[in-house]
């Protein structure tokens, strides 16, 4: 399989660019939208600058909640989904982090972040007296989807639709961004805003969703948390859920492997029938729809872009977006889910491949929150390029004082071309400002890594390789130990590291086997080893944790000649007479198959030389006399060794 990078955004903009004049759009949009390439920062910035205006504007808040949407055309919005509660809070942190000009003070942080705390305490604990619905929770523990936030006190929807549904992916959301509130906190100097995250997060309990015997969550269904489908596709945002579970330690390591093994994660391939087939793209692990926001919004959490994830799946997941955009002719690229254009509804909404035979689609609606989940992927360029054609060609989609709308339609042949969506969503400007202020300071995985439960989540789900020998702390004579290890499902290789000091390793060993013999005898000392998985495409797993083994001599050893205590000896020969010159030669090995460690051609009149800088090890060193284009024998291969203490 060949994953294509298409380079399109700057054609594509300079295309836009030719047929929209910017005579169209206002002074301070043309100049925002048409900045130098230079300049992405700064465009990046005044992107960042106008959607914090949404997020923490009285418009589009009521006690302390984000409006699910708000339009200046349309009534209603007024109520607020769980995920968006938690990326409201982090959008705090983020715009503090982002040391602006427009970055809320920490006390106002401090002060909005504790009062949405507290409020879903109170709903969490039934300490709230006004439940006019039922509990403000489920069973003291998770939150439902849907509140309404012009109550006060706010309080969940009564029961009817899906306000009541007791949902598992927005409940990871909200703990995802609890556990980063909660490190942040910690970090920071704020221990009462610590102690009310860890008290919510203490009291949620993910296993309310899980199955025993088929190892899956399920979605969630009213007031019923085995209601609804199962959660069991990995690239449909919910393998947050069973992260969440692991890093708060309600899955042990043998039920979390198989929970992961449960979901489906299976290839597909869009297929562009050009002539040439290596144009097709395939997505390792498919989502059902193919919505961009399913393969990148657990991203924003989880490290997955140096993972075989981030290179198998979410790298073509985002070449085929921006291709299959191409091919369609729209203006501009990003399908996911979104509000459609004017006053329609939510639609569900990607570009293949997809599992799904017929992929929900409203032809030519595209929404700019996937270029900004984009970010954080090797397409971070065409991400920009494409947010910067979709505020300069489709102007209606960019409001100057609140940012993007939730979706436009881009497709020129449909009449409604350059429509925008009446709505401003939370979720959209949400993913949005974080993926930009993830992109800019790293502040979210940061202070997410930051919990021993999700470092070990992550380091079990992108499993590095188990060491097997020697055992740590061993002792042994054998100068050329066998180092082994076990298989990590999918690997198409393995690196390992073998040094004296734990900042001195060199890479030893890059082949698809599992185990390493060094060429040549080791140093009677101490080594460190460890070894990681390597992925096609360029991904690899976490390195395996250090090992020791401490080589000793034999009882009856004898002392080793040729030995150095630098890391640069001097090497030394005889003067032949007839010699024009002299080539040089060291290896790590006696047959100096490449690559050479050092290779030299020297005059007649030298006969000695000072080795550039080596490892510690053993090497393997000859010379011969030349006498024009005509070398001689090689001399009597000698060795010597580098020990620096």
């Amino acid at each position: 399989m060949r994953v294509v990078r298409y380079v399109v955004g700057a054609v594509l903009l300079a295309v836009l660019l030719a047929g929209a004049p910017l005579a169209g759009l206002s002074a301070r949009q043309a100049s925002l939208c048409t900045m130098p390439s230079a300049a992405n920062e700064a465009f990046l910035d005044e992107v960042a600058r106008n959607t914090w205006n949404y997020l923490s504007s009285d418009w589009a808040t009521d006690n302390h909640l984000p409006w699910s949407w708000r339009s200046t055309t349309i009534s209603g919005g007024d109520y607020v989904n769980t995920t968006e509660i938690g990326l409201y809070l982090l959008s705090y942190i983020g715009a503090y982090e982002m040391r602006q000009d427009w970055s809320p003070a920490s006390s106002l942080v401090e002060s909005e972040i504790a009062a949405v705390l507290d409020q879903l305490r109170a709903w969490q604990s039934g300490t709230q007296a006004s439940q006019p619905h039922g509990p403000n929770a489920y069973g003291n523990s998770v939150f439902f989807q849907w509140y309404w936030i012009n109550w006060n006190p706010p309080v969940v929807g009564e029961n009817t639709g899906t306000n009541q549904v007791v949902p598992s992916i927005d409940n990871a959301f909200l703990a995802a961004s609890l556990i980063t509130i909660r490190e942040w906190a910690e970090a920071n100097n704020h221990p009462a805003l610590a102690q009310k995250a860890d008290a919510i997060l203490q009291d949620m309990d993910f296993l309310i969703w899980y199955n025993e015997e088929t190892h899956l969550f399920k979605l969630g269904g009213v007031r019923n948390p085995q209601g609804g489908v199962n959660a069991d596709y990995y690239s449909n945002e919910n393998r947050i859920i069973n992260f969440i579970a692991r890093a708060l330690g309600q899955l042990s390591p043998a039920e979390y492997q198989a929970s992961l093994d449960a979901l489906v994660q299976l290839p597909a391939t869009y297929e562009r029938n050009t002539s040439d087939p290596s144009d097709d793209i395939t997505v390792s692990k498919v989502a059902w729809d193919g919505s961009y926001f399913t393969y990148t919004a657990p991203a924003l959490f989880i490290r997955e872009m140096q993972t075989a994830y981030g290179t198998g799946t979410i790298e073509p997941a985002t070449a085929a977006q921006i291709v299959y955009a191409q091919d369609q002719g729209y203006a501009a690229w990003g399908l996911s889910d979104c509000f459609d254009i004017g006053v329609g509804g939510y639609l569900n909404q990607g570009a293949p491949p997809t599992a799904a035979n017929n992929p929900p689609e409203h032809i030519g609606v595209i929404t700019p929150h996937a270029s900004a989940l984009a970010l954080i992927t090797s397409y971070e360029h065409e991400a920009i390029t494409n947010l910067r054609a979709l505020c300069t060609a489709l102007p209606a989609v960019y409001d100057l004082n609140y940012g993007f709308r939730d979706s436009v339609m881009a497709k020129p042949e449909n009449p409604s071309y350059g429509q925008a969506s009446e709505r401003f969503s939370a979720l959209g400007q949400e993913w949005l400002f974080l993926s930009i202020a993830n992109q800019q300071t790293g502040f979210i995985w940061d202070y997410f890594y930051r919990d021993p439960g999700v470092a070990a989540a992550h380091n079990e789900m992108f499993a590095a390789p188990l060491l097997i020998a020697p055992a740590n702390g061993s002792i042994t004579t054998d100068v050329r130990p066998t180092f082994s290890w076990r298989s990590v499902p999918g690997a198409d290789g393995y690196e390992m590291q073998l040094g004296t000091a734990l900042s001195q390793t060199s890479t030893a060993a890059d082949a698809n086997v599992l185990k390493y013999v060094p060429p040549s005898p080791l140093l009677k000392t101490a080594y460190y080893w460890r070894v990681r998985a390597l992925y096609a495409g360029g991904g690899s797993s976490l390195w395996s944790e250090y090992r020791l083994v401490n080589i000793v001599p034999s009882a009856n050893a004898a002392p080793t000649r040729n030995h150095y205590t630098t890391a640069t000896p001097t090497l030394t020969w005889n003067r032949v007479v007839w010699a024009t010159e002299y080539e040089l030669q060291v290896g790590n090995t006696a047959s100096f198959v490449n690559p050479l460690n050092y290779a030299l051609i020297v005059p007649a009149d030298t006969l000695s030389v000072m080795i550039p800088a080596l490892y510690n090890g053993t090497y393997y060193w000859r010379v011969r006399a030349k006498r024009g284009d005509s070398p001689e024998r090689w001399s009597i291969v000698e060795s010597f060794t580098i020990h620096v203490p």
